[in-house]
């Protein structure tokens, strides 16, 4: 029985040792991740700092597609008052006036 427990007591000494390894490999490995998501944090405030300062300088936000898709907003809204405004006077011409 001494001999029995002793084997017991040797992979259980074994097993620990590997999960003491396992848990420093684990630890190395989340501070290698920590260390990449506090660069990669760097550099995102970075180009924002350089994407804020290049929107200032051209004028705001309101530069670029935002300004592009409000021209398009304004001109198809004035081409559609236009249409509509063909359609009504010709709904109201004389039937005589249309064959012409």
């Amino acid at each position: 029985m001494l001999v029995e427990n002793s084997d017991k007591i040797s992979k259980l000494y074994s097993r620990t040792f590997q999960a003491e390894r396992d848990t420093a490999e684990v630890e190395r490995q989340l501070a290698s991740v920590e260390g990449q998501q506090e660069e990669l944090s760097h550099w995102l405030d970075h180009y924002e700092r350089v994407l804020n300062d290049m929107a200032a300088k051209a004028g705001g936000v309101d530069s670029g597609v935002d300004a592009e898709r409000e021209r398009t907003y304004v001109y198809s809204d004035i081409s559609l008052k236009g249409h509509m405004l063909t359609i009504a006077t010709v709904t109201r011409l004389p039937s005589a006036a249309l064959l012409a």
